[in-house]
């Protein structure tokens, strides 16, 4: 018995492992490779616990060893970091194990039976331990793992998944504490306990998977978005050549006819004639200019695109020479909030204007703003934008890339809407924008 109690306390010390290095480091394995690799360091280690179970100090400096070249195979980590990654989870597990033994030590002997398997006492203070450092890891993996997904779980829902390991923690020691005849069905209740470790892993497996699931679905969308907008402004730059061309043939033939019309002193046609193709110029060039050819292409396109449909568009900019966001950000964030602003205005059925600002303030932060109209009985939370869209998962998506964006840059964002008006406000610092 004694053999498989370890067996199962070293599995789980090694999932632990796993999940404790992918905080800092993302895996470069495939999955069988990783499974693989699992399998055999258990092995392994158990193998190690067997043979120097006499000689602590051996054993534990030959554990961080292989610890330590399996995390250096799985992550490429150079060798002394994954030896300091694998020495400090040690001493984690050390630490909260002579935590439990001091101040829980005394509690669990009260249990009846205890003192007559001292084993079965040890496995379920060791386990014990382990729940305890799951519940960490799933808290700090959360917070702090690298390429986490922090933004596609909220708080709440990660609280809820916490309930799971801190229930196994509270069963077990219950257990320990209120069993009073915990000695004759030691192995019924080992394999609940067991069970419950693992199934400890399986949700935390599950949790992950879907993370990561949602983390790549929303990458996708926000790549989409980009070449979306990326085909627009090269649709636009290519639409404008093309009228570019057909101007200059007719120019070539307007300063023929003005020409031909001067030879022959028809002045006052002359002058008519000038004047209507001024106007017509007029109508042609480019209403706005930022001096920044991106967001030119991007503002003049949507000025059109909101004309077509009576719409009325006021700008507050100023020069944007000078703007440090990536392009295909500010691309990212001026198309999706004007797409959602003129499609929200075209519901309207009185006014419909849109109003965009942005400029910079006095320590060069970058500030966006686009406000518009809302229908009658538009309906809005700040935690949910409630939409009469068909296709609700693809919705929202757009303000999800935004918000992305602006998190990516730790910039900050705020959204309000009142009974006539929906505003969307960003500001992204300097510091972050030239470094993005």
């Amino acid at each position: 018995m004694e053999y498989i109690l370890n067996f199962v306390i070293i599995a789980i010390e090694i999932l632990c492992l796993k999940n404790f290095i992918e905080i800092f480091a993302e895996k470069n394995k495939k999955q069988y490779v990783c499974v693989l690799s699992i399998i055999t360091l258990i092995l392994g280690i158990y193998g190690i616990d067997c043979v120097l179970n006499d000689f602590v100090i051996a054993k534990i400096m030959c554990v961080v060893l292989c610890m330590s070249f399996w995390v250096k195979f799985i992550n490429n980590m150079k060798l002394w970091r994954a030896v300091f990654m694998s020495a400090s989870f040690m001493c984690i597990l050390t630490l909260l194990d002579a935590i439990i033994l001091t101040f829980f030590g005394n509690i669990f002997e009260a249990g009846a039976g205890m003192a007559e398997n001292d084993v079965v006492g040890i496995y379920y203070k060791t386990l014990l331990t382990r729940m305890i450092m799951i519940a960490l890891i799933m808290y700090i993996k959360r917070k702090f793992a690298v390429g986490g997904s922090e933004y596609l779980i909220n708080e709440f829902e990660w609280l809820k998944y916490l309930y799971f390991p801190l229930m196994t923690i509270i069963i077990i020691v219950g257990m320990l504490v209120y069993c009073d005849d915990i000695t004759l069905h030691n192995n019924v209740v080992l394999s609940i306990v067991s069970l419950l470790a693992v199934m400890n892993f399986i949700v935390f497996s599950l949790i992950e998977n879907v993370v990561r699931r949602e983390k790549q679905i929303s990458e996708s969308k926000l790549l989409q978005n980009d070449i979306k907008s990326k085909h627009e402004y090269y649709q636009y730059v290519s639409e404008n050549y093309e009228i570019q061309r057909q101007e200059i043939h007719e120019f070539k033939n307007q300063i023929d006819c003005i020409l031909e019309m001067l030879n022959h002193g028809e002045y006052a046609q002359t002058q008519t004639f000038l004047k209507n193709i001024t106007e017509n110029l007029d109508d042609r060039i480019d209403c706005i200019d930022t001096k920044n050819a991106i967001i030119n292409a991007v503002l003049n396109q949507k000025y059109r695109t909101a004309l077509k449909k009576e719409i009325l568009m006021v700008f507050q900019l100023q020069n944007l020479s000078e703007n440090q966001i990536k392009d295909t950000d500010i691309v990212t964030i001026l198309s999706n909030l004007i797409d959602n602003a003129i499609e929200t205005c075209e519901k309207c059925n009185g006014q419909k204007r849109i109003k965009v600002k942005i400029k910079f303030n006095d320590a060069k932060d970058t500030i966006i703003s686009v406000k518009n109209s809302v229908p009658n009985g538009y309906k809005f939370d700040k935690n949910h934008i409630v939409t009469n869209k068909k296709n609700k998962r693809i919705h929202g998506c757009g303000i999800k890339n935004i918000i992305n964006i602006v998190e990516k840059n730790e910039g900050h964002y705020n959204i309000e809407c009142s009974d006539n008006e929906f505003c969307f406000s960003i500001i992204i610092p300097q510091i972050h924008s030239l470094t993005s």
